[in-house]
């Protein structure tokens, strides 16, 4: 943005303008997915998106499908996934992965917890599936997340 700024174009203006905007609705986006993840209990009353949000985290054991999302936010599956993504800008399917790296790290902390046990209580149908989400997420295999926090 600084070197559009700086530069003698004659759409400089423009451009500048864009970026403005494109950086404020990533800035709102950041803020609506915070509000959504930390206050998705007390919202899920009256909010759809709070509600599944609430949803997949009580279920994420279960194979949740997007089909079964947007039923329960009475929406059809494709303008759930547009609605979900502008207003959390993550896809369903990225969320739910992201929830269950997230119990998956804390599962890997319990001493003598096995590598299968946990991707299937976090909701994993395939051990390579959950491997190569974890490593995506946690930058480290799920043995080597384990090892590194047993030694803790």
């Amino acid at each position: 943005m600084i070197y559009v700024f700086a530069e003698d174009h004659p759409s400089k203006d423009v451009f500048t303008d864009f970026m403005l905007r494109e950086l404020i609705i990533r800035i709102l986006q950041t803020e609506n997915r915070k509000v959504y993840t930390e206050q998705s209990r007390q919202l899920h009353n009256s909010h759809r998106l709070a509600y599944i949000v609430d949803y997949i985290r009580k279920n994420l054991d279960k194979n949740l499908t997007i089909k079964e999302l947007s039923d329960k936010a009475y929406m059809s599956e494709s303008n759930f996934h547009r609605v979900f993504k502008n207003e959390l800008n993550i896809s369903p399917v990225d969320f739910i992965n992201n929830e269950r790296i997230k119990r998956a790290t804390v599962l890997l902390k319990i001493p003598n917890k096995k590598i299968k046990e946990v991707y299937m209580e976090c909701g994993f149908n395939s051990l390579s599936y959950f491997v190569r989400m974890f490593k995506r997420v946690e930058k480290v295999t799920p043995k080597e997340y384990q090892c590194r926090n047993r030694a803790l």
